[in-house]
C-alpha cells in the first residue's frame, strides 16, 4: 500500500473518455466537482486496476429495454421477515438511484430457491450457519421475471464464498444477493463504529441502500472504481464503505447513462432529483443528500424562522415542529407470528431470536488479520 499513489486528472479523464462525451454532459463530469478516492488503510479494500469507459464498452453487456425492472426478491424463513428494512422504501430508492421501476416478489424460502434438492435447482451449499452465495445467484435465474433486468436477492443468513470468511453481497450481470446479517445494528454480528448514528431502523436502511446500490451496480456490469471516491469502490468493513461517496463518480456515472440510454442532461437532472426527493428529509441520508444538492447546484432547505417575540404560533404548527420521542423498545427475543415483509405489521412483529444479544455476544471489533471482504471477485463483476 505505500506504493499506492492516486489517479491523475489526465487518467481520471481518460479512464471516463471526457473527449468524446456528449456536450450536454459535459458539466455532469467535470472531475474537479467529484470527490477524490483516498488512499486505502492496512485493512482496506485494495484499489488494484480498474475499469475504464472503454473497457466497459469492450463487455457488451445488454443495458435495460424499455419497461424493464428491478427486483427484490426477500429470502428467508417467515418468522425472519419482521427483521428486514421496509422493503418498499428500498425500492424506492432503487427507483430514484437507478431509473428502473423497482418492485418487491414475495418473499420465498431458501428451499423454494434451490428447488427442494430436485434437479430443478441447484443445491445451496452451507458452512455452518453461513450460506454460498454463488449458489444464491445460479438459482435466482430460474426466478428472474421476464421484464426484470435484475433480481437482487435480500436475505437475513449470513453468506461466502470460496475463501472468503463472509460477504456483504456478490453480484454479477443481473443477478445478486445482499446479506443482511452483518448490517443489522442488533446482530451479534454488527460492528459499525462510524460517527453516524441514528435508530437502528434508519441504521439498517441506510447501510443495506448502500450495499444495494453497490452491487446493482455491478449487475449493470460496473466493476469496483479505482478513480474517485465512488458508491462502487470496494469496501472490507462498513466503516470504510461510508467514507466512500455515495453516489457514482463521473467514471461510473458516464458508465451507466451509457448502458441505460440516458444521456441527455434532462434525464441526468431527472435522476439527481429523484434521489434528492428520496434523500431529502430521511434520518441517516443527510450526506447523501448534502452530495445531491451539491450536484444540482441546490442550497439546502431553508430552515423555517423562529417566532418572533410576541408572535402568536397556532397550536397545531407547535405540535408538528415537535420531534416525534425516540423509539426505545428493545428487539424482543422470539417470534410469535410473521407479517409479509416491508409491511407496517412486519415491521411491528417480533423478530427473529438471533437479533437479541446475548450477554455473551462479542460486538467489538475484528482481529485486523481478518478479512472482511465485501463482494465479488473479478470473475463475479463481469
Amino acid at each position: 500500500m505505500s506504493s499506492w499513489t492516486p489517479p491523475t486528472a489526465q487518467e481520471q479523464i481518460r479512464a471516463a473518455q471526457l473527449a468524446s462525451v456528449p456536450k450536454s454532459l459535459q458539466p455532469w463530469l467535470r472531475v474537479r466537482a467529484f470527490e477524490p478516492i483516498q488512499k486505502p488503510g492496512e485493512n482496506d479494500w485494495p484499489h488494484g486496476a480498474g475499469q475504464t469507459f472503454d473497457d466497459f464498452k469492450t463487455l457488451r453487456v445488454k443495458g435495460p429495454e424499455p419497461g424493464s425492472k428491478i427486483y427484490l426478491l426477500p429470502l428467508g424463513e417467515p418468522h425472519e421477515a419482521a427483521a428486514f428494512p421496509h422493503l418498499g422504501t428500498l425500492a424506492e430508492g432503487t427507483t430514484a438511484f437507478y431509473g428502473l421501476q423497482c418492485e418487491v416478489l414475495p418473499m420465498i424460502t431458501l428451499a423454494q430457491l434451490e428447488g427442494e434438492g430436485k434437479a430443478s435447482g441447484r443445491l445451496i451449499r452451507k458452512r455452518g450457519r453461513q450460506i454460498d452465495a454463488s449458489d444464491v445467484i445460479a438459482n435466482l435465474k430460474k426466478w428472474r421475471p421476464a421484464d426484470g433486468f435484475a433480481v437482487m436477492a435480500v436475505t437475513m443468513s449470513d453468506i461466502f464464498k470460496g475463501e472468503f470468511n463472509f460477504l456483504y453481497g456478490l453480484a454479477g450481470l443481473h443477478l445478486g444477493v445482499v446479506s443482511l446479517h452483518r448490517l443489522h445494528p442488533d446482530s451479534p454480528s454488527y460492528d459499525y463504529e462510524g460517527p453516524t448514528k441514528g435508530r437502528p431502523d434508519e441504521m439498517l436502511l441506510r447501510h443495506t441502500m448502500d450495499v444495494l446500490t453497490h452491487e446493482l451496480g455491478h449487475s449493470f456490469g460496473l466493476r469496483h472504481c479505482t478513480y474517485f471516491s465512488c458508491v462502487m469502490q470496494g469496501f472490507n468493513c462498513l466503516e470504510e464503505a461510508e467514507g466512500h461517496a455515495p453516489d457514482l463518480c463521473p467514471v461510473c456515472l458516464r458508465k451507466f447513462l451509457w448502458i441505460a440510454n440516458t444521456q441527455s442532461t434532462d434525464q441526468v437532472r431527472a435522476r439527481y432529483e429523484r434521489m434528492l426527493d428520496f434523500y431529502e428529509g430521511r434520518p441517516g441520508f443527510e450526506r447523501h443528500a448534502a452530495v445531491v444538492r451539491m450536484r444540482l447546484g441546490a442550497a439546502p432547505p431553508a430552515a423555517k424562522p423562529a417566532a418572533k417575540a410576541g408572535e402568536v404560533t397556532c397550536q397545531p404548527c407547535q405540535e408538528s415542529a415537535e420531534k416525534p420521542p425516540a423509539d426505545t423498545r428493545q428487539a424482543p427475543t422470539g417470534h410469535t407470528g410473521s407479517a409479509p415483509v416491508g409491511t407496517e405489521a412486519a415491521r411491528r412483529a417480533p423478530g427473529p431470536s438471533y437479533l437479541q444479544p446475548t450477554a455473551n455476544s462479542a460486538r467489538g471489533r475484528r482481529p485486523k488479520h481478518e478479512k472482511q471482504l465485501v463482494d465479488a471477485p473479478s470473475q463475479w463483476v463481469r
